[in-house]
Parts: C-alpha cells; sequence; structure tokens
C-alpha cells in the first residue's frame, strides 16, 4: 500500500482521481483550498477503511507548499505518488483581451504552481521503491486557439516542465507524467460554460458531438483511471509521457 498525495484534490478531476487513489493507498493527502469539498472527499475515503487528511494548501505559495511535504514527510517518511491536478481557467479570453494580472494569476497558479509542487514533493519520492509524480495538464496545452489563450499557455509549459524534470530525475528511477484530460464536465467547466447552459443544458453534448471524434465528454473516473496506471507498476518504463484522455480530440 502506498503514501500518495493529490493536490487539487478536493472535486472535479482532482476528486475523482483522490477517490481513485484512495483504492491504491495506506495513506492518502488532499491538498486544496476548497475546504468544504476536502472535507466530503476526505470523510468519503476513510469511510473506505482509508486513512485521508485534508490539507490546506496553496500551490503557488512555497510556504505553503513546503509546510504541507514537511508536514507529509513527518507523518509518512516518504511518498510513492504525487499527484498535481491544480488548474485554474481563464474564461475563453483571448491574449488580446486577457488583463496582465489575470494572466500573471493563472501563469502563477496553473505552472509556478506545478515547479514549487514538484521542488516540494520530489525529494519525499526518493526513498526506496522509488515514487513517481503525476501533473494533470490538459489537451488544451497542445491545441492552440483564440480563447483559453492564457490557460493554454499555462498548461503547455506545464508540459515542457514536466518532461524536463523527467529527464532529469530519471537517473534516480523517479518517473515524471503528464496526464491530459480533453473536455470534461466538471466545476470548473460548468463555470466557463455557464452562459450557454443556462440557454440550453445541452450545450456540453452538443458541443463535443461537433468537435471530439468519439462524440462524447470524458469523464472525471476516466481521468483517474489513467493517473492510476501511470501511477503503477505496469507504467515502470514510462516517463516524460503526454497521455491524451481526450476521445480523439487532438489527433
Amino acid at each position: 500500500m502506498k503514501n500518495i498525495v493529490v493536490a487539487g484534490g478536493a472535486r472535479g478531476i482532482g476528486g475523482a482521481i483522490s477517490k481513485r487513489l484512495a483504492r491504491e493507498a495506506a495513506r492518502l493527502y488532499v491538498l486544496d483550498l476548497d475546504s468544504a469539498s476536502a472535507e466530503a472527499t476526505v470523510a468519503d475515503i476513510r469511510r473506505g477503511g482509508v486513512e485521508a487528511e485534508f490539507v490546506r494548501c496553496d500551490v503557488s505559495s512555497w510556504a505553503d507548499v513546503s509546510s504541507a511535504a514537511e508536514l507529509i514527510r513527518a507523518a509518512a517518511g516518504r511518498l510513492d505518488v504525487a499527484v498535481n491536478s491544480v488548474g485554474i481557467f481563464d474564461f475563453r479570453k483571448g491574449l488580446m483581451d486577457t488583463p496582465e494580472a489575470e494572466f500573471d494569476r493563472i501563469i502563477r497558479v496553473n505552472l509556478k504552481g506545478a515547479f514549487l509542487f514538484s521542488k516540494a514533493f520530489v525529494p519525499l519520492l526518493r526513498g526506496e521503491p522509488k515514487g513517481n509524480m503525476i501533473h494533470i495538464g490538459s489537451i488544451n496545452g497542445v491545441l492552440a486557439g483564440a480563447g483559453l489563450s492564457a490557460y493554454k499557455v499555462s498548461k503547455a509549459a506545464l508540459h515542457m516542465l514536466a518532461r524536463c524534470l523527467a529527464i532529469e530525475l530519471a537517473p534516480e528511477g523517479i518517473r515524471v507524467n503528464v496526464v491530459m484530460p480533453g473536455w470534461v464536465e466538471t466545476p470548473g467547466e460548468r463555470a466557463w460554460a455557464a452562459d450557454e447552459l443556462a440557454k440550453d443544458p445541452d450545450f456540453f453534448k452538443k458541443c463535443a458531438a461537433r468537435s471530439v471524434p468519439m462524440g462524447r465528454l470524458q469523464t472525471p473516473e476516466e481521468i483517474a483511471e489513467c493517473v492510476a496506471f501511470a501511477a503503477s507498476e505496469a507504467a515502470s518504463a514510462i516517463t516524460g509521457a503526454l497521455v491524451p484522455v481526450s476521445g480523439g480530440l487532438g489527433i
């Protein structure tokens, strides 16, 4: 059984990842700023007989991330799996319409947060057996477009960060991979499309039918299953991979 941390693990894709990896865990830590959702997720995991703890953490703050890592080191000694599932949107703005403060915020959370998460938690993966790290990227990080532009930039940079880290850590036996969700209905996606959903509750389904080769949205649970595979020994030779779970979007 494993010691596992999931940042952004309270709800949506992150919540599904927390609940799926709990099936492999002796102890699971959920890092998030959404206290209510995180506590509910932790309570659900505990009902399954797994030790779980919520740690309030802003991944864009080194003080928060390093404090969370020290708490986990003191309690568990080491980690087997570290998952970074944090991400925020820019609500369909093009780059020319994105205020500087909003661009900075998205880069700070999505990219700097991944950097700080890696710096804080890689040392905890260096025990035996070697642990591995998974970042949740996005198919938007490989698809250019005139909307979600700052988000796309941040995820593209995250993909490169993870691949550089994979090369850096490969001699130590630590794997780093990226899972790239496609169109997944989550609280963040619903907020992003609130106006359209108010007019048409089937907005997501219609868009997916037009743009996704498989003709449907993906589920948080499908993303979580891919993360579970990447975290397992079945993926022991895989590092630096960008794995799309997108129904063919991006091919």
